[in-house]
């Protein structure tokens, strides 16, 4: 029996926004498990570890995603006992028709508890 690579490369697009970058990105992601060097042509970006709230949206874009990004911050945060942590936001473009009506996407938003 062979065995499993240890890397695979995700056909996902993932925007990065932080204010660590100029503008906003847009990156095909590549994910090494093996700490192998980064393929030629593409970048390696690190993303600190972050406790995650990950929020599903459906519908065409990019009406659904704003929509939701404006519930995120105006009904979700206030709502909770979390705020923004100090890390990029991710949102993760999974394969589909983005103009459809039952189009699913992810926004993921790192998260620390408020403090009291």
């Amino acid at each position: 029996m062979e065995a499993e690579s240890k890397e695979k490369l995700i056909e996902l697009l993932i925007s990065i926004a932080s204010d660590s970058y100029a503008a906003e990105e847009r990156i095909r992601l590549h994910l090494s498990f093996d700490g192998d060097q980064v393929p030629e042509g593409l970048t390696a970006v690190q993303i600190p570890p972050a406790r995650w709230a990950v929020f599903t949206s459906v519908g065409p874009m990019p009406g659904a995603i704003q929509s939701l990004f404006v519930r995120i911050f105006q009904e979700w945060f206030p709502a909770t006992g979390y705020e923004h942590a100090d890390a990029p936001e991710l949102e993760v473009y999974l394969p589909g028709d983005p103009g459809s009506e039952d189009y699913r996407c992810e926004i993921w938003i790192p998260i620390v508890k408020k403090d009291a």
